[in-house]
């Protein structure tokens, strides 16, 4: 798997874009795996979705997704880190720092769970 920083640095930057107002566009080599696996977490965390779902819409529209054990794995420890925060939308006030808060503690579990 990318390492676990990358994958959780890269769903915050995507919230800080959107709440600048700007387009962003995830992408890496084969569109699938770790872009999968990025847009996922960030619709898991921001976008009140859980991992299923979150994965069926991105695989809905890409046709492929996240593609090792660990990725999918992920997904599914920040649905359960996410839902213990409650369910709120990305806001661009103060929703964006429960969302990086959110990212911190799934970064902390999957170090635990050996993702790292």
């Amino acid at each position: 798997m990318e390492p676990l920083e990358h994958v959780l640095s890269a769903a915050a930057l995507v919230a800080r874009l959107l709440c600048e107002g700007k387009t962003v566009v995830v992408a890496c080599r084969g569109g699938c795996g770790r872009t999968g696996t990025v847009v996922s977490l960030f619709n898991i965390v921001f976008n009140c979705m859980g991992s299923r779902e979150a994965l069926e819409e991105y695989r809905g529209k890409r046709g492929c997704g996240p593609e090792t054990v660990d990725q999918e794995t992920l997904l599914h420890i920040a649905e359960r880190i996410a839902a213990g925060y409650g369910c709120r939308r990305l806001c661009c006030s103060g929703d964006i720092d429960r969302g990086l808060r959110i990212l911190a503690e799934i970064e902390r579990y999957a170090r635990e769970a050996g993702l790292a």
